[in-house]
C-alpha cells in the first residue's frame, strides 16, 4: 500500500496512543492518520516494510470507546523531522473480540449494501432498518434481526473495524459459499445441481447488493465456489438455456427476473458439509 493512501481525512479526531507489538518487543505509537484500510502511525523507531505487527489499545468512535486488537503489515516507513518515524500499517486480521467467522452473516448482506458503500450511506441505511426492526416497533419489530443490523452497523461504521472486516471477508466468503468439500463430490447429478444452485445464489445476491453492476465472471465463480471454471460449463449452459442467467458480450454473467424467482424457490445453496447457508439470506427483505 502506498503512502498516499494514508492521507489524513478531515475532520480527524485525535486518538489515544496505541501499543505496537513486534515480536517480543513493544512500544507506544501515535495515530496520525486513518483510512478504510489501516493506520498511519508515528513511532519512536523505524519499522521495516513488510514486517508484521500487532496493535492494541483503544479508539474513539463518536462518544464510544472501542477496544482495538488487530494484526497488520507495515507497507511504508519514512523518517520524520522530529527524529521519529511515520509508517503505514495495513490491517491484516483482527484478534480477540474483533474476529469474524464463516458462520456469521455477511454484514454487507445484512444491511443490503455494496462493499463500496460510503459512510453516509451506511449510516442512512442503518437508521431505516433500525426503525423497522427495533423491538419497540409493534408492527415490524424483530429483536433478532435488529441485533444483526446493529452488529453490522457497529462494524461497518467504524473505519478501523471495517478495514479489519474487509481484510478477512474474501476468505470468509469463500468458506461460506464453497459447495464441495472434496473434488470427487463435484461429479454426478447431485454435484451439478449444487453448482447451479451456488451460481444462481451468488448472482442473486450480487443483483440485490449492486443492481448497477450485477455481473460476475468465471474467475469469481471459481474463487467463491471452490470449483474450477472448466467444471462450471455445464451448469452455466443449463442456467442460460433455462433463461435464468444471461451472458454479456464482455463474458460476465447476470441473473434474470426468471432466475430471481428460481433462486427464491430453491433457497440458500448448500455448504460443503451439506448444511444450508442459513445466514446467506439474512439481508433479504
Amino acid at each position: 500500500m502506498e503512502q498516499r493512501r494514508f492521507q489524513r481525512k478531515s475532520p480527524f479526531r485525535t486518538q489515544p496512543d496505541l501499543t505496537v507489538i513486534v515480536g517480543l518487543e513493544s512500544f507506544r505509537a501515535r495515530i496520525v492518520d486513518l483510512s478504510e484500510e489501516g493506520y498511519g502511525l508515528e513511532t519512536p523507531r523505524r519499522l521495516e516494510v513488510g514486517c508484521r505487527v500487532r496493535l492494541k489499545g483503544e479508539l474513539l468512535h463518536g462518544t464510544a470507546v472501542r477496544r482495538l486488537d488487530v494484526g497488520g503489515v507495515v507497507r511504508w516507513s519514512i523518517p520524520s523531522a522530529n527524529g521519529t518515524f511515520t509508517c503505514g500499517v495495513m490491517v491484516e486480521k483482527a484478534a480477540g473480540a474483533e474476529t469474524f467467522d464463516a458462520s456469521e452473516p455477511d454484514y454487507y448482506e445484512v444491511l443490503q449494501l455494496s462493499p463500496n458503500a460510503d459512510p453516509d450511506t451506511v449510516h442512512r441505511v442503518f437508521r431505516v432498518l433500525a426503525q423497522r426492526f427495533h423491538p419497540d416497533n409493534k408492527e415490524t419489530g424483530d429483536e433478532g434481526i435488529f441485533k444483526s443490523v446493529l452488529r453490522a452497523y457497529e462494524t461497518l461504521s467504524d473505519p478501523v473495524q471495517r478495514a479489519a472486516y474487509d481484510a478477512q471477508r474474501p476468505a470468509q466468503q469463500q468458506k461460506r459459499f464453497r459447495i464441495f468439500e472434496a473434488p470427487e463430490a463435484a461429479v454426478g447429478v447431485e454435484g451439478e445441481k449444487r453448482k447451479r444452485q451456488g451460481i444462481l445464489l451468488l448472482l442473486y445476491m450480487r443483483r440485490v447488493r449492486e443492481p448497477r453492476d450485477p455481473g460476475m465472471g468465471l474467475l469469481e465463480f471459481e474463487q467463491m465456489l471452490g470449483c474450477p471454471r472448466e467444471h462450471l460449463d455445464f451448469a452455466l449452459w443449463f442456467l442460460r438455456e433455462s433463461g435464468w442467467v444471461l451472458r454479456s458480450d464482455s463474458g460476465r454473467f447476470s441473473i434474470t427476473a426468471r432466475g430471481v424467482e428460481r433462486a427464491e424457490e430453491m433457497g440458500p445453496a448448500p455448504l460443503a458439509d451439506h448444511k444450508l447457508i442459513a445466514a446467506a439470506g439474512a439481508g433479504r427483505g
